[in-house]
């Protein structure tokens, strides 16, 4: 089975800080080191005005994640790093890995009350969805490579 072939069972099952999460996918669906995760779920309720009767929710993305330490059927995942845009386009692929070594995690809006008090609007809680995407690698496309036999002159 392949990762994207079922994201719906992927989710939130421990909260280890503001930092770290636990995710129930691991090796086994695909998951390595440039896949992620956005963490899904019920960012606001909606109630009607006059009934004060739950409408429904709207769901969205509370943070996107990235796997630091795979399992076979889990890993902990940390904030995910963006690089500055076009920044990425410049760095070597050896650059753009230590880039991403040394950048530092910002903290997850994770449920604190599942670790201490709660303090964020739509915190990430266990059982949330994990939604899996793996990040394009870097490759160089043989078609743009141009034969450079066909570019001197010929004697």
């Amino acid at each position: 089975m392949t990762a994207s072939s079922d994201n719906s069972k992927f989710k939130v099952v421990r909260i280890l800080d503001e930092y770290r999460i636990i995710i129930n996918a691991g090796k086994n669906d695909g998951v390595d080191d440039d896949s992620y995760f956005d963490i899904t779920g019920a960012i606001d309720k909606v109630y009607d005005p006059d009934t004060k009767e739950l409408l429904g929710t709207l769901d969205g993305v509370k943070a996107s994640v990235s796997p630091v330490k795979i399992f076979e059927k889990m890993c902990i995942c940390k904030a995910k790093t963006i690089p500055l845009q076009g920044v990425a386009n410049t760095l070597s692929p050896s650059l753009l890995a230590l880039s991403r070594m040394l950048s530092k995690s910002e903290p997850l809006p994770v449920d604190k009350s599942q670790i201490s008090n709660p303090e964020t609007y739509s915190p990430i809680m266990i059982g949330d969805r994990a939604v899996l995407h793996f990040q394009p690698k870097y490759r160089i496309n043989d078609d743009d490579e141009q034969d450079d036999s066909e570019a001197l002159p010929q004697k």
